[in-house]
């Protein structure tokens, strides 16, 4: 297992894609590379799309690694005020603004 990779995960070393290293450790090695960067997620999505011709894609197990991976990324790129809705934010600044009296 790349311990870089498993670092990187923290929390969610759970995720670690055992299968995609074992068949594609090249893939591996760029991540962990571009990790914390802006051109990881963009990889990854790439990763996702069979755009090359006689490419098939990745096997279904390895894909949902992948997919995983993306998943990770997106919680923890997460802030928390990005989970509210519109309606969150209203009542948020209806209890919290200066009441007129």
């Amino acid at each position: 297992m790349n311990e870089k990779l498993i670092v990187l995960l923290g929390a969610h070393a759970d995720r670690y894609p055992h299968k995609l290293e074992a068949s594609f450790p090249h893939v591996i090695d760029r991540m962990v590379a571009l990790w914390g960067s802006a051109e990881l997620r963009p990889f990854l999505d790439a990763l996702m799309l069979a755009d090359r011709p006689g490419r098939q894609g990745f096997p279904p197990e390895v894909a949902t690694e992948i997919f995983r991976l993306v998943n990770v990324l997106d919680e923890l790129d997460k802030k928390p005020e990005s989970n509210k809705t519109a309606w969150d934010l209203a009542l948020d600044n209806e209890f919290t603004r200066p009441k007129d009296r």
